[in-house]
């Protein structure tokens, strides 16, 4: 790799990337030229919350040189031949042809590095040659400039940049051995949620401007003050920046009420699985790295099964379930989530499938008998519990017919959800004695729990993936007070599914398992 200077302020480079043959072209920022040049804008706390000059200050150019090309038939065979080779301008983003409008005419833009003719590979410079697109005294090639914005640079890019002279000028000492810029963050609608570590606080309003400058698709950045909230999964937010304005310092109710504008500051629209979610991000939990783990499961409901999804949220189980055929309980104790629930079942077209509850979770299990017989006597089915479904086929004379499907709404669920990692293992007991009050006729399918949990272990602890799994069997066993050598649930019988790292020693796991007969039938 070879690097050279372009300008006062661009850097670019001839790098070979994954052994590739031929180098391409790669753009950076002179560090030192952005250092000597910047300028921070404050808040009244000397807080840094933006760069005032960082139209000026990033929009760098790039000296190139280029051919004119007047047969247009010659830019396939160009492109085709040598960009592989190192003579065009291989750079993303940015175009290989330049056209000049006023004139009509159009160039190859070569390499940086290429600066005359003689620079260039011989098979090119033969090609030129044979086909008189230049000659052996041609003149000084014309000059192209290209215009790199201050929307062309990521986050990180600037963010490498600047952090090592912001943690000296802030006194910011880091716990890792080495420095990554803290840009990281999930999206959930227009808001970008970021989880910045306290040591970048001074720092944190200049990282969330940086974050909404470069993805055009959010309007808000917001940044976790506290711990969630063990009841409703909901957490404190600070607006680190925001497009929309005005707008609150937090979602503290007291920033909240400064301004009755503030009221939906938090509430946006989410697409996930084939389906659109509206909700209040500082109300509800929501959490969009979870999206996997949301179609991994629909994926193993079929269509006419009853799923149960006791802790549900806004119902990014339930809809994508309903959407499938799949019936669903939908419960969350969270009276904002219940809403919300609401509304996007009736705006994801499943309201045939999925009826919305607002209940504790450990009643619904509880007396699930009693929500099943309430769920069969729904408006939308009939007196006997069937969901009639009416569409259109043809027949053999091809003319459409209106042809009725009769579905038997299924009397026991057949899965439970329980995605409240926190603590939904505390809520397994109460599936001890569920179907008490059915004869052993009655019970024709005994349902498949998967609860959400997390696992936390010592960083210096030296453990094998069975043993975390196996304290986490030993937790669900005390729930159904029975002892490691019992002959009703066996570790073998479970399921481990390793959702996320919430942190290098916190795994998240969804545990899936069959009720055994003696758990739901205790008498």
């Amino acid at each position: 790799m070879s690097s050279l200077t372009g300008n006062n302020s661009v850097i670019y480079k001839k790098e070979i990337i994954n052994g590739a043959k031929f180098p391409i072209t790669v753009v950076g920022l002179s560090k030192q030229y952005v250092l000597d040049n910047i300028k921070y804008q404050y808040n009244n706390n000397n807080e840094i919350v933006d760069i005032q000059n960082k139209d000026t200050l990033f929009k760098l150019e790039l000296s190139c040189k280029m051919i004119p090309i007047t047969n247009p038939k010659f830019f396939n065979t160009i492109l085709k031949k040598f960009s592989n080779t190192g003579d065009v301008l291989k750079l993303p983003g940015v175009a290989s042809i330049y056209h000049e409008k006023q004139t009509g005419e159009k160039s190859i833009i070569l390499s940086p590095w290429q600066k005359n003719i003689s620079d260039l590979s011989i098979d090119f410079q033969s090609f030129l040659l044979q086909e008189n697109i230049v000659d052996a005294n041609s003149a000084e090639l014309p000059e192209h400039i290209i215009t790199f914005p201050y929307e062309y640079w990521s986050s990180n890019d600037i963010m490498e940049i600047l952090l090592p002279e912001l943690q000296k000028k802030f006194n910011i000492k880091t716990s890792e051995d080495t420095i990554n810029s803290p840009v990281s963050f999930t999206t959930t609608g227009d808001i970008g949620h970021m989880n910045i570590k306290s040591y970048f606080d001074p720092i944190r309003f200049l990282i969330g401007q940086l974050i909404l400058d470069k993805n055009p698709q959010l309007n808000k950045v917001v940044n976790k003050l506290k711990t969630i909230n063990s009841k409703f999964r909901t957490f404190t937010m600070e607006v680190l920046a925001s497009n929309v304005t005005p707008f609150p310092a937090s979602s503290n109710p007291e920033d909240m009420e400064k301004d009755e504008k503030f009221k939906d500051f938090f509430r946006c629209e989410h697409k996930e699985s084939n389906c659109n979610f509206v909700l209040d991000f500082s109300k509800v939990y929501w959490n969009s790295r979870l999206h996997t783990e949301h179609e991994r499961l629909v994926n193993s409901f079929r269509a006419y099964e009853v799923v149960v999804d006791v802790m549900a949220g806004v119902g990014p189980f339930s809809c994508p379930s309903g959407k499938k055929g799949v019936f669903v309980i939908s419960n969350d104790l969270n009276p904002h989530s219940f809403e919300y629930m609401k509304n996007n079942v009736e705006r994801n077209n499943v309201l045939n499938y999925v009826q919305c509850i607002n209940q504790d979770g450990a009643d619904v299990i509880k007396n699930i008998l009693k929500y099943m017989e309430d769920f069969r006597k729904r408006s939308i089915f009939n007196d006997k519990g069937e969901l009639i479904l009416k569409k259109y086929v043809k027949n053999e004379q091809k003319k459409r017919i209106l042809q009725e499907e009769v579905i038997v709404v299924p009397r026991l669920p057949s899965h439970f959800v329980m995605n409240l990692p926190d603590s939904a293992i505390e809520f397994l007991h109460n599936f001890k004695g569920i179907y008490n009050s059915l004869s052993e006729p009655q019970i024709t399918k005994l349902p498949f729990v998967h609860v959400h949990c997390f696992e936390k272990y010592g960083q210096n602890e030296e453990i094998t993936e069975t043993e975390i799994q196996y304290r986490v069997y030993q937790r669900i066993l005390k729930q159904f007070d029975l002892l490691e050598n019992n002959r009703i649930i066996n570790f073998a019988d479970f399921k481990f599914h390793e959702v996320r790292r919430v942190a290098p020693c916190k795994p998240m796991f969804c545990v899936s398992f069959q009720l055994p007969k003696e758990i739901v039938k205790t008498n």
